[in-house]
């Protein structure tokens, strides 16, 4: 067989497995955010969108940022206790914490408005998570004098579908979140 005849059957041949190997349904794998980033957020009101999100390498840095230097959590620290917040005097209002594992644990979204909540019944505030996090929450605490309500559908200013209120770990709610509203 000449040198021309291999050169076009082996060409021939890589295109055919190409295309075999492209009709099979590609895995994606889950978009998880970096290992270890902590993003902190402006959530939303009904007059404004949220803000866009500022990442740090570790939980306290993320915490300080949201709190403009006002909460120091120790090195390490994974976790905001609701009598660190009120011990500080806050220029924002720290409303919640979502995190990318159940127990409270993993990545985190550190999630902060300009007050707290009124008493009407009516949303204060709201965040619809980014790509990398739709679908992928697994625990979630509230803040800030406001009640959370974590939603598995939810666009805008309203959630629908299930949804779970206050602090949750685990369960139904599991990598479904969406969508946050604050009252």
């Amino acid at each position: 067989m000449s040198s021309l005849r291999k050169i076009c059957a082996l060409s021939s041949a890589l295109v055919l497995a190409a295309a075999f190997l492209g009709s099979a349904p590609a895995q994606a794998a889950p978009a998880a955010p970096a290992t270890g980033r902590h993003c902190v957020a402006e959530a939303g009101t009904p007059t404004t969108a949220p803000g866009a999100p500022t990442c740090f390498a570790t939980f306290p840095e993320a915490i300080s940022f949201a709190t403009h230097g006002a909460v120091k959590l120790p090195a390490g620290a994974t976790a905001l206790t609701t009598s660190q917040l009120k011990s500080a005097a806050l220029a924002t209002t720290v409303l919640g914490v979502s995190y990318w594992n159940t127990g409270y644990s993993g990545s985190s979204y550190t999630h902060i408005g300009s007050g707290g909540c009124d008493t009407s019944s009516d949303i204060d505030y709201y965040f619809q998570f980014p790509a990398d996090w739709n679908d992928k929450a697994g625990s979630g605490r509230e803040y800030g004098l406001c009640d959370a309500t974590y939603w598995d559908n939810g666009h805008g200013t309203y959630g629908s579908g299930a949804s779970v209120a206050a602090d949750w770990s685990g369960g139904a709610m599991n990598d479904h979140a969406t969508f946050i509203d604050w009252r």
